[in-house]
């Protein structure tokens, strides 16, 4: 109990002397490092980390202890704090030069041919390939929401040792989910790593998210697998509360998209190799090929043929059937009505084993789902929305699918 009144007490006055530094025109994150007010705060930022520490609670006394050398770097009793939490911190049997894996992560918005790359990428040589394994980062995504440093004791404790356990040489996690929050933490961390920007149309997304009720900040499904437009580290459109859900969903794609200029700029930056492809583009044999050389892969010319039978099945087109295995699978069930612009009645979850017992085309008994608004026109209101930074970032999309037959 006393530990806790320190800790509010600490809070408390971290904010009192950021609120005073804003009443005098001087925005809290410009408090120049070494001064009176900086060495205040990383006192406090220091008292808070040792009573974590002893606590056991590493990761956030790590965060304070970070805090406090960013206001005071040439503080002695934040070096030996720091020194004290790496010293107890838990020694996995991996780090930045021992971990000996080639790990490929992906940057993308989901509905954009993750399953099929997790697939493709299972062709090449000593490959993990995966899609959404557990431990998933969908798992604490509403943590992450509120506490970025919750991603990275994530990856310490459970993804990082999950992945040095995997025997491959490779190991290629297709996981959209990467993009809200755990690149930073892999950043932080200093584990190397290899980046797929995987592209797909927004408008096409977004439509798909939209019929799935997959919504930013209103759905279930939104809340445990998207970005949601209240939170930090987001350019939010102005007035997205009063926003239709299908702008929300677009307002989700655009999102990943700023990301991923942001996070390849990163990539070279550290001199981490990142590599774009669309979903059209893993279809092709020789782009394909390309890919895996530069997420240091190898795939024989033997597996040309398995290549070709895995991309065979046409993605999101009314001309290809669901097989009778995946017909049965709920999910993807659902995914291809929603990819096909077919609303599914209320009852159909319910009742899908009769429906798929029925044998009839989906075609003939469900139609297609379009807003009251045009997709056009509810798309331009979003850009608006985003002010300088939208009008920036849709030369970027312009420029990133051209000639895409998908993007409109």
């Amino acid at each position: 109990m006393e530990q806790d009144r320190e800790l509010e007490d600490c809070q408390k006055k971290i904010l009192e002397i950021l609120d005073a530094a804003d009443k005098q025109a001087e925005n809290a994150g410009e408090i120049a490092a070494g001064s009176e007010t900086a060495r205040e705060l990383a006192e406090l930022y220091n008292r808070m980390g040792k009573i974590y520490l002893a606590r056991a609670e590493l990761d956030k006394a790590l965060s304070c202890c970070e805090a406090a050398g960013e206001m005071n770097p040439a503080s002695a009793e934040t070096r030996a704090l720091l020194a004290d939490i790496q010293a107890r911190l838990p020694r996995p049997p991996f780090g930045p030069e021992t971990f000996g894996k080639n790990i490929i992560m992906c940057v993308t918005t989901g509905r954009s041919g993750t399953n099929l790359l997790e697939k493709l990428f299972a062709l090449a040589d000593d490959t993990c390939a995966l899609h959404e394994p557990e431990p998933g980062f969908q798992n604490v995504l509403r943590a992450v929401r509120q506490d970025p440093n919750a991603a990275v004791a994530f990856m310490r404790q459970s993804k990082l040792p999950f992945i040095a356990a995997q025997p491959q040489k490779n190991y290629a996690e297709t996981s959209h989910v990467f993009s809200k929050g755990f690149f930073e933490a892999f950043i932080k961390i200093g584990i190397p790593f290899r980046t797929v920007i995987l592209d797909r149309a927004p408008r096409a997304v977004a439509k798909s998210y939209w019929r799935l009720k997959t919504i930013p900040h209103r759905t279930e499904l939104g809340l445990n697998w998207l970005l949601d437009p209240a939170q930090g580290g987001v350019v939010a459109p102005q007035g997205w509360e009063k926003m239709s859900d299908y702008q929300l969903c677009f307002w989700y794609c655009l999102e990943i998209e700023r990301r991923k200029t942001l996070y390849m700029e990163e990539c070279r930056k550290r001199g981490l190799p990142v590599a774009e492809i669309s979903l059209h583009g893993l279809k092709d044999w020789g782009k394909f090929k390309d890919l895996c050389a530069a997420c240091g892969l190898t795939v024989s010319d033997d597996a040309r043929g398995k290549h070709a039978a895995i991309t065979a099945h046409k993605v999101n087109t009314k001309a290809s059937p669901l097989s009778e295995e995946e017909l049965k699978d709920w999910k993807k069930f659902q995914a291809w009505f929603a990819d096909n612009g077919l609303e599914l009645p209320p009852d159909a979850e319910k009742n899908h084993a009769a429906l798929v017992a029925r044998g009839i085309p989906p075609e003939a008994i469900f139609t297609e789902k379009e807003p009251d608004i045009p997709f056009a026109e509810q798309e331009e209101a979003v850009w608006q929305a985003l002010g300088p930074v939208g009008t920036a970032l849709r030369d970027v999309v312009r420029a990133r699918y051209a000639g895409d037959p998908e993007f409109k």
